[in-house]
């Protein structure tokens, strides 16, 4: 009966077979001719070497015993190279010394002389299954490889652009300190992301008043940022005007303009304002956000009352209305403006910051200059979320001059 060919892929197994006898090497090439392999003969382990050094080869088929080199030290040194083929070694030794230092010299099968045909094909169809399946290895290694390179790459280019979108957004932030006709203004921000959701602005609407917003969007990443971004550009002085429309209904039309393009229920919230420079009146309007501090020169804190100025988020109904209030800053009073990321962040032992404390601590630090003070919260808030925050903090305090008189005292509410 005749023995099949073991290879039936249709690129044939590449063997180097090395025996110095002529007629063995004419008699086993033929063997591996008829299994299919694409055979390349050498006379001895040198010219072995040589011809390796210009090709490669699936599989080694090399005798023991030749001039020279013996077929061990030609398998060690095959073995040291990268990609080495599967060796199997032929002898006409079958003690098992002989076997032990066969296999200790690299050798993948040892085949004893003389063989049967059939045995030789199985010891190849086992060789074949290996060198296919470490074929296949290394092709699914190649791929991952690549994959990981293109993934490697790409991160590297999205982090690359996350890097760039959050200097575009933090060049929205107003400067840390700025000073407005003899009222200061210095604000603190810290992302708990590459990309925050929190946005902010102080500026000039007039030569006598004052804008100032403070957003934040529920969520943290590209589609909380690109969000807040959209907005600040809503409020942007190019496209409103500040000085007819009041913060109610700016907030309004805020509302009206918030979409949610992906169904998630994504909300925010907003505080806008409008502060005259010459007067100290200053109108506040809330779309479901913490409402301002006061911090008064007679060492007291108070809160505005939530049912005064406060609304629904932005992108929860989009009819909702929004009231207003205002009230006269007093000479030397001090307005601390944050959002929910300054108090709400957890302790692992001690637990929420808390609202409370955010108002202890402002008004133990109410001696300090503005500068000062503000450092100091902000330092005591990150303090508190062991050095990474948890949420977006974003700090301003606005503060009146020393010497001002208010045309008028009144405190009215109003509805957008």
């Amino acid at each position: 009966m005749g023995i099949k060919p073991v290879t039936t892929d249709s690129q044939a197994l590449k063997v180097l077979l090395v025996e110095d006898t002529a007629s063995e090497r004419l008699y086993i090439s033929e063997l591996l001719h008829q299994q299919g392999f694409e055979v390349h003969e050498c006379a001895s382990a040198e010219a072995a070497l040589d011809w390796l050094d210009e090709h490669q080869v699936d599989m080694l088929v090399s005798d023991w015993r030749m001039p020279g080199m013996s077929g061990p030290q030609l398998c060690q040194i095959v073995k040291s190279r990268p990609s080495p083929p599967y060796v199997l070694m032929l002898t006409a030794n079958a003690d098992t010394g002989f076997l032990i230092q066969g296999i200790e010299s690299g050798a993948d099968d040892y085949l004893p002389k003389p063989f049967v045909p059939a045995v030789l094909k199985v010891r190849l169809l086992a060789a074949v299954r290996l060198i296919r399946l470490n074929q296949r290895l290394a092709r699914q290694n190649h791929s991952l490889e690549q994959a990981l390179t293109e993934s490697s790459e790409l991160n590297q280019r999205l982090a690359t652009d996350l890097q760039q979108a959050a200097l575009l957004q933090q060049s929205l932030l107003p400067a840390p300190s700025s000073d407005f006709d003899n009222w200061h203004c210095v604000s603190r921000f810290a992302s708990a992301n590459v990309l925050a959701g929190d946005v902010f602005h102080v500026f000039s609407i007039s030569a006598d008043e004052l804008g100032f917003y403070l957003i934040d969007v529920a969520g943290h990443g590209a589609a909380a940022a690109m969000q807040a971004f959209s907005l600040a550009m809503t409020l942007s002085p190019c496209r409103c005007d500040w000085q007819r429309v009041s913060p109610a209904n700016l907030l309004g039309h805020l509302n009206a303009q918030y979409r949610d393009p992906s169904h998630q229920g994504q909300f925010a919230t907003a505080l806008i304002g409008r502060l005259n420079l010459k007067s100290g009146e200053c109108c506040l309007s809330s779309a479901g956000h913490p409402l301002p501090l006061r911090l008064d020169v007679e060492g007291c804190c108070h809160t505005i009352a939530d049912n005064q100025c406060t609304g629904l988020p932005l992108g929860i109904d989009p009819k909702a209305h929004y009231l207003e209030t205002r009230f006269h800053f007093s000479a030397g009073e001090r307005m601390l403006l944050f959002s929910d990321g300054a108090y709400e962040s957890q302790h692992p032992v001690h637990g929420s910051f808390g609202l409370s404390r955010l108002k202890q601590l402002a008004l133990a630090a109410k001696p300090l200059k503005p500068d000062a003070l503000i450092q100091h919260l902000f330092h005591a808030i990150h303090l508190w979320q062991g050095g990474s925050f948890q949420d977006d903090v974003s700090l301003i305090l606005l503060c009146a001059p020393d010497c001002l008189t208010p045309s008028g005292r009144s405190h009215e509410q109003s509805a957008a």
